[in-house]
């Protein structure tokens, strides 16, 4: 539920910067190289919150196989 609140949170905020910029220049280069940009954050929190919680599953599974 947090993860989920995170990164809608972290998403709204790339949205508001995006616009921002934008609103700044109408360059396209500048605007592909903002949407690179942002993808690669967006799939970096993806990768962080799915290690985060492959790594609560695998220290788990240890505890219970030492129980």
């Amino acid at each position: 539920m947090l993860f989920n609140v995170v990164d809608a949170f972290s998403i709204s905020q790339l949205i508001i910067f995006i616009r921002f910029f934008l609103k700044l220049s109408k360059a396209t280069v500048r605007f592909t190289s903002l949407t690179v940009i942002s993808l690669i954050m967006i799939s970096l929190s993806y990768i962080r919150k799915y290690y985060l919680l492959l790594t609560d599953l695998v220290m788990c599974s240890l505890a219970e196989i030492k129980n």
